[in-house]
This record gives structure tokens, C-alpha cells and sequence, in this order.
């Protein structure tokens, strides 16, 4: 996580609190961002910040929570595609919850299907396409983690057929 803050003239630093690491970490007053390493999947950290000058410390700020990137699952399984939808299954990830997206353009676009928090979902697709699916992942911040997916899987649905039960055509009239 990349922390950022506006710098000031008067201060001759800052000090960087953390609710979950030990210790203060002292920067320069022309420093204006901090950047902790080594952090786990999808998980919330919170830091504030305080300038000083010489022996003083000035107003504290406010803390802010922000979560790290979640991952997808590796994998899913597409099944029981139908003119209208398809079935999805995968395991639990780090995942606060799913996104579900797809491409009708071979993969040069993605546009979201749908949201889900449980590891199945029917999702609803258009007639006479082909599909490339993925599942990306949102952390805690309900945030996508750029870049992140699963593998790719295709779907083709079928043509939507319409039938007319119980019409009767006249010369000039349709009944039903």
C-alpha cells in the first residue's frame, strides 16, 4: 500500500503510526509518501500521520484503513450454457467478493456481468454470442484488483427460438 500525503514548508518532518507494526517510522519533511512492503492478501491496514518540528509534534491526523489487493481463483468451471445464461462454479479465494465479467469481442473489452460473495452463480448472457469469461477479485475496499483473473473460460449460447403457441392468423388479423 502506497500512502500519500500533502507536505508543508514549517515542519522539519513526519511521523508514520501504524496500528498493526510496532514503531513510528520518521520521514523528511520533502517526503510525501510511504510505501509498506511484504503486506498479506486482501487485508486491512491503518496508518495516520503527525509533522513535527524539532521536539514538537503537531495535530495528528486521521487514520485511514485501506486493504491490500485480493486475488481471484485460478480457475472455474462454466456449465450448463443455455440460450440466456451459463452456470459458474470455483473455490473460495482471497476474495472479499467476485466479479464476474465478460467479452463478446474476443477479449479486447471486459464489461462486468455481475457481482457475486458465494463461489456459484448463474449469470444471465445474450442469445447467438460468444463469450470469454473471467472472475476477477474485490477486496475489502469493494475495490477490483487491477490486472488480477482467472483463467479465461468460452461459452457460445444459441439462437433464441420463438415460437407462437395458440395464434391463429386470419387474412387481415392476428388472435391469440
Amino acid at each position: 500500500i502506497q500512502w500519500k500525503w500533502p507536505t508543508a514548508t514549517s515542519v522539519d518532518g513526519y511521523y508514520l503510526y501504524s496500528s498493526s507494526a510496532p514503531g513510528i517510522i520518521t520521514v523528511s519533511s520533502n517526503t510525501s509518501s510511504y510505501t509498506d512492503t511484504g503486506l498479506g492478501v486482501n487485508k486491512a491496514y491503518t496508518r495516520w500521520i503527525a509533522p513535527y518540528t524539532g521536539a514538537s509534534t503537531g495535530t495528528v491526523s486521521q487514520q485511514i484503513i485501506k486493504y491490500t489487493h485480493a486475488l481471484p481463483p485460478d480457475s472455474f468451471t462454466l456449465s450448463s450454457v443455455t440460450t440466456t445464461g451459463a452456470y459458474l462454479e470455483w473455490r473460495y479465494s482471497t476474495a472479499t467478493a467476485y466479479a464476474i465479467e465478460g467479452s463478446t469481442d474476443g477479449g479486447a473489452s471486459y464489461y462486468r456481468i455481475r457481482d457475486s460473495f458465494v463461489p456459484w452463480q448463474t449469470v444471465q448472457l445474450m442469445s447467438n454470442r460468444s463469450y470469454r469469461i473471467r472472475i476477477g477479485a474485490l477486496n475489502g475496499d469493494n475495490e477490483l484488483s487491477p490486472g488480477y483473473y482467472s483463467s479465461v473460460q468460452l461459452a457460445t449460447t444459441s439462437p433464441l427460438n420463438m415460437t407462437m403457441t395458440g395464434v391463429a392468423v386470419s387474412s387481415d388479423t392476428i388472435q391469440w
